[in-house]
């Protein structure tokens, strides 16, 4: 099993300044403007070599979902990326217009460092995303995703691979499956839409 104590040394307010950063910054890319500077005093645990996921929702419903893995750079770095991203660059839908983003949820979900795991009974439900990785592609689900789409181990490992673009039974061999816990922070707003993926 994962090591179920695994949990993200961030707070509260941390969380909460990870959100002021993502939605300056999505503002930002969407009017067309260059990265905003990080500022001089940002909180130690930023400096830490850390994956980011930003999320948007709009009205409930899935605006956009971008970012790092196994990046290598830091959680300040990786937040400002991820955040210009989601604005921008998600293929799945056209980039974010200024209009919108006073109407944005935003989601900042900070991963764990990954442990490659054997199967689904090294998965919690809830506490653990995963990565499924073939030489076809790679697919990454949040933690999140599994409890609001009510998926079990299985469905959920099915679900990845077929996020990379392989078969739902991809998992059972020739993949690397790796589980990392994360620390997930909302901006208050209508809860996602749990048909979004």
């Amino acid at each position: 099993m994962i090591d179920a104590a695994l949990s993200s040394p961030l707070t509260d307010e941390e969380g909460d300044l990870l959100l002021r950063l993502a939605r300056r910054e999505v503002h930002s890319a969407a009017a067309g403007h260059p990265p905003c500077p990080p500022g001089p005093s940002l909180p130690a645990a930023f400096a830490a070599r850390r994956d980011v996921y930003v999320t948007l929702t709009l009205e409930g419903r899935l605006r956009g979902c971008i970012g790092t893995w196994k990046a290598g750079r830091t959680l300040a770095e990786n937040l400002a990326r991820a955040a210009r991203g989601v604005a921008r660059e998600d293929p799945r839908f056209p980039p974010v217009e200024t209009r919108e983003v006073g109407r944005l949820a935003i989601e900042v979900t900070v991963l764990d460092p990954p442990k490659v795991i054997a199967g689904p009974g090294d998965l919690s439900m809830g506490r653990h995303g995963v990565s499924v990785s073939h030489r076809s592609g790679c697919g990454l689900l949040l933690p999140q995703v599994a409890i609001e789409h009510g998926l079990g181990p299985e469905e959920f490992l099915g679900l990845a691979c077929r996020k990379a673009g392989l078969h739902a039974e991809a998992w059972r061999r020739d993949t690397i499956l790796e589980a990392f816990s994360a620390r997930v922070f909302r901006e208050p707003g209508v809860p996602r839409d749990p048909r979004d993926a």
